[in-house]
């Protein structure tokens, strides 16, 4: 197999970024004919076709081979550029940024480089920001996160996407390094008047009540809440979930994570019969376990937990977004004795570069102080 020059990885790059032949080609300022060249030349190199031409544009398996090596040279480029600018000392002074000292006075006409990062919803919306926004002047850089739930990330990593994700899966991709980074702990929690609507008087030590009451979704991968009916509420055993990536952690002791399985003992028959003595409020719903929760879906961090707040239905919010909640009144913890631990891990390519090094010291470090160890 041919050596891929570095202008056609470079156009394999713009093309997936842009989704068409065109608008890569008005990023690359060539003509569109051009760009199509470019992907042929590397397809007739490989034997093999890297690119499917739909709209958007996507790769094949292949292409996603090509498609790593693409961003690799990208970033390993864009480190021999800054180094020479440093004097050959770079890698020290963006580890020192990282941690919040020092400086990198290098020549800032070099082009940015753009990093391609996988992040939860959860962890994008409460600590990681934090993490990446002393870096853009440092490293030089633009950040490109796809925000997907956390047992999916490695898919952008696995297809050479992304450099790094925010995942729950600990076994590493083929060609990444895995590590911890804590454990986002999460509370089941509901509004006040959502819970005089919902539970039953006489209810207050059981959850079966949640079974037929609505309940909030970040989306359809979202497996968070379907996972603690299976675990903690009787008779939901048939409650579906999202399909779990096949590396994402089980730890035991755990309450929860994507794709657990029931508490042993869980599975009673549907239809749990009431507690002696107990009532219903009057308006009550009847509540039948057998049934799927009603479910609403809501697919931004911030308005999941204000849905939350205001009663649409029951979630399990990380406690970033709930403690204050909790102790103001304006929220109800349905469950305190037991709290929902998701494990997150930091997986990144296996790569020598300083800048991935650096990003790699901030997310460790801002991880550090967000998460549970």
């Amino acid at each position: 197999m041919q050596v891929f020059q570095f202008d056609q990885l470079s156009t394999l790059a713009a093309l997936i970024d842009e989704g068409t032949f065109e608008a890569a080609a008005q990023r690359l300022r060539v003509t569109a004919s051009a760009v199509s060249q470019r992907v042929k030349a590397m397809e007739q190199a490989a034997g093999r076709v890297l690119v499917q031409r739909t709209n958007p544009v996507r790769t094949t398996a292949a292409g996603d081979l090509v498609l790593r090596l693409a961003r690799q040279s990208q970033l390993l480029q864009h480190d021999t550029r800054s180094a020479l600018a440093a004097g050959g000392a770079l890698g020290a002074d963006l580890r020192d940024a990282a941690a919040g000292v020092g400086s990198t006075d290098v020549d800032d006409t070099r082009p940015f480089v753009s990093l391609a990062v996988a992040v939860n919803a959860d962890s994008l919306g409460t600590w990681f920001l934090d993490a990446i926004a002393p870096l853009g002047e440092s490293l030089h850089a633009v950040f490109d996160l796809y925000r997907d739930d956390q047992g999916h990330t490695t898919d952008l990593l696995r297809s050479g996407t992304v450099l790094a994700a925010v995942t729950s899966t600990r076994e590493p991709v083929q060609g990444c390094t895995s590590e911890p980074l804590g454990v986002m702990r999460y509370r089941a929690v509901c509004s006040p008047a959502f819970e005089a609507r919902w539970r039953p008087r006489g209810a207050e030590a059981e959850l079966t009540w949640l079974a037929g009451a609505p309940m909030l979704n970040f989306d359809r991968k979202d497996d968070l809440q379907p996972g603690y009916l299976r675990s903690h509420v009787p008779g939901t055993a048939h409650v579906p979930g999202a399909a779990r990536d096949p590396g994402a952690a089980l730890e035991p002791g755990v309450a929860h994570v994507p794709g657990s399985v029931r508490v042993p003992g869980a599975a009673r028959e549907p239809g749990v019969q009431s507690a002696p003595g107990r009532t219903p409020r009057p308006g009550t719903p009847h509540v039948d376990a057998a049934r799927t929760p009603p479910t609403h879906y809501v697919p931004t961090t911030a308005d999941f937990a204000r849905a939350t707040v205001l009663g649409l239905g029951w979630s399990l919010l990380p406690e970033q977004q709930c403690l204050a909640e909790i102790a103001a009144g304006t929220l109800v913890e349905l469950d305190p004795d037991h709290p929902v631990d998701v494990s997150l891990y930091w997986q990144r390519w296996n790569l020598d570069s300083p800048t991935l090094t650096a990003l790699t010291a901030a997310v460790r470090l801002a991880a550090r102080a967000a998460l549970v160890e």
